[in-house]
């Protein structure tokens, strides 16, 4: 009886364990091309792979000037942290896309 209450409590705690790595995968999708507006400047994602992202980050949209940087996939989803994704199709506007509907 001690190992078939081991044995629950074990897939409880792995149960557990795994439940938030499911809900952080569903959160957000990286696609090239997308902008996003951080809290003072706008980010490009211009080149995706699986483990890097090469993005552009530029103050204005409708400048061309910015600084191109290459990062891990993790270390640019924490960039991405509370910022908001801009419409596809209006790179010009500063209106973000609204919370709930698809850009």
């Amino acid at each position: 009886m001690s190992n078939q209450g081991r044995r629950i409590g074990l897939s409880v705690r792995l149960t557990l364990a795994t439940a938030p790595a499911r809900l952080y995968a569903s959160g957000m999708k990286l696609q090239q091309g997308q902008i996003w507006k951080c809290t003072n400047e706008y980010v490009r994602i211009v080149h995706l792979e699986r483990l890097e992202v090469g993005y552009k980050s530029f103050k204005n949209l409708k400048s061309p000037e910015g600084v191109h940087q290459h990062t891990s996939k993790k270390d640019f989803c924490r960039l991405l942290k509370g910022a908001v994704l801009l419409p596809a199709g209006q790179p010009g506007t500063d209106k973000p896309a609204k919370p709930g509907l698809p850009a």
